[in-house]
């Protein structure tokens, strides 16, 4: 988890895929979000998506792991 320390979803998909485990991406599956007004200002999106840390992290797994990209390509 060092690679991802803020990404458990993509540490968790990135060795699925190193393991050969299927991964089914369900369509649509995150719609109906319940928001706390108090909670707006604070949590991992922040830094995970409007400050890139998603694709930092990413390229940490891929650079440890290049073979995903690989299983990826077949």
């Amino acid at each position: 988890m060092m690679l991802a320390p803020n990404a458990n979803n993509v540490w968790f998909w990135s060795m699925a895929v190193l393991n050969n485990t299927i991964v089914n991406v369900i369509k649509y599956n995150c719609k109906n979000f319940i928001l706390i007004e108090s909670n707006l200002n604070i949590g991992l999106v922040h830094d995970n998506v409007c400050n890139g840390q998603n694709d930092i992290q990413i390229n940490n797994v891929i650079k440890k792991y290049s073979q995903i990209l690989e299983k990826l390509d077949k």
